[in-house]
């Protein structure tokens, strides 16, 4: 792993707006923020599924699962990978070996110095991250539950709507804020809301790039002239926005789209790190929780209308990443106790 590349790592949710912070960094002349991959997080999750990675099989494994995760990500680089090219250049036999290798080429391509890289549930894995990049910095991005919940309830590719989603969103903020008690990780990490972003976003980048070592670009708003983003947004259906400018107005959306019941039970399901985060509920005080989720259990949608509805294109894309996921989970699991092996944790998502 090269000492010289700079490395970021974003921590958030679905429907946070973490494509949107992205696309914003990587447009800084010293920032590539390429779309996601999600290497980091489903090699870590099923990393007892390869054994000891001294041993040629189980590295080859995970190199050849790395590749297929790798040519099934949804948005366009520059980079391309192979497994000889893999097994040629990686000596670090492990997942920051693989995914540095990947992530460095491609910050080579773009001409730039520092990676700023989206990974969802970071907080799973964060003394992995911790140990492998100990002078990384994390950037802890956070939306409004309930304008969250909105989005994803909307979102054709999610399974269910707000009772999942306020169980996704609970369990990333409370995880998050778990890891941030300890010092040391607290020290190497801002936390930015998109909210702030939206109405501020001038302050709020130069806050965020002042914390990352950077100097603040008036262009980096401008997603209609950057390529990737452009180019993401032509691709996939769900991210046109990215080549959009920033939208001021879209926050608060909640309020006209969802019913009493569902804003009720996000605020009790997720009152907690709400008030910690700064985000006001509308209720007095936390309902019942069970109550509610019955109420809105025959609301939540396993496969949504407009999944079908989505260009066949942008479903093939999606269902080709969802079989490499499941072929990987569905290899047995090997015990193997090194650090660098943690048991796949429980998820919502």
């Amino acid at each position: 792993m090269s000492r010289r590349a700079r490395y970021t790592f974003l921590a958030c949710s679905e429907r946070s707006g973490s494509n949107l912070i992205t696309r914003v960094m990587d447009s800084h002349s010293a920032c590539c923020g390429p779309s996601p991959t999600h290497l980091y997080r489903y090699l870590l999750d099923f990393r007892s599924r390869y054994g000891d990675l001294a041993n040629p099989d189980p590295w080859h494994r995970m190199v050849e699962d790395a590749v297929r995760l790798f040519d099934s990500k949804l948005g366009n680089w520059r980079a391309r990978v192979t497994a000889i090219e893999l097994h040629a250049n990686v000596r670090d036999r492990g997942v920051a070996g693989i995914a540095s290798y990947i992530y460095e080429k491609e910050l080579r391509l773009s001409g730039k110095r520092a990676l700023f890289i989206k990974e969802n549930h970071l907080w799973r894995h964060m003394g992995f991250f911790r140990a492998a990049y100990p002078e990384a910095r994390f950037v802890f991005f956070v939306r409004d539950p309930r304008d969250m919940a909105l989005s994803w309830k909307r979102a054709p590719n999610l399974r269910g709507c707000t009772l999942r989603a306020a169980r996704v969103w609970q369990s990333d903020q409370a995880g998050t804020l778990r890891q941030l008690r300890d010092p040391a990780t607290a020290e190497r990490t801002t936390i930015v809301r998109y909210e702030d972003l939206l109405a501020a976003p001038e302050p709020t980048l130069r806050s965020l790039c002042g914390f990352l070592g950077l100097e603040y670009e008036p262009g980096m708003t401008a997603l209609d002239r950057n390529a990737s983003a452009v180019a993401d947004a032509s691709a996939l259906k769900e991210w046109e926005n990215l080549k959009r400018p920033l939208l001021a107005g879209n926050a608060g959306k909640f309020r006209a789209a969802l019913s009493e019941d569902e804003i009720a039970f996000i605020e009790t399901h997720c009152r907690e790190e709400m008030v910690a985060l700064g985000y006001t509920p509308l209720t007095e005080r936390a309902g019942d929780a069970a109550r509610l989720a019955e109420r809105l259990a025959p609301l939540e949608i396993h496969e949504k209308p407009a999944y079908r509805e989505q260009p066949a294109a942008d479903r093939r894309r999606q269902e080709r990443r969802a079989a490499v996921v499941a072929r990987i989970a569905a290899r047995p699991v090997v015990r193997d106790d090194r650090p660098e092996a943690p048991k796949p944790s429980a998820s919502p998502v």
